[in-house]
């Protein structure tokens, strides 16, 4: 959540990764998820089947 706040804020996505301690990568995939979905869309799922 730190590095989605960080990004509403005006950081930039790699500013955000540093601040959140992790990849350009994976706070990619959370804006995408929370764009979709809102805060839901961060939840772990079980995978269907």
């Amino acid at each position: 959540m730190l590095a989605l706040d960080a990004i509403y804020d005006g950081l930039s996505r790699t500013e955000a990764a540093r601040i959140g301690g992790v990849t350009l990568q994976i706070v990619r995939a959370l804006v995408m998820k929370f764009n979709a979905a809102g805060r839901d869309g961060l939840i772990d799922r079980k995978a269907p089947g």
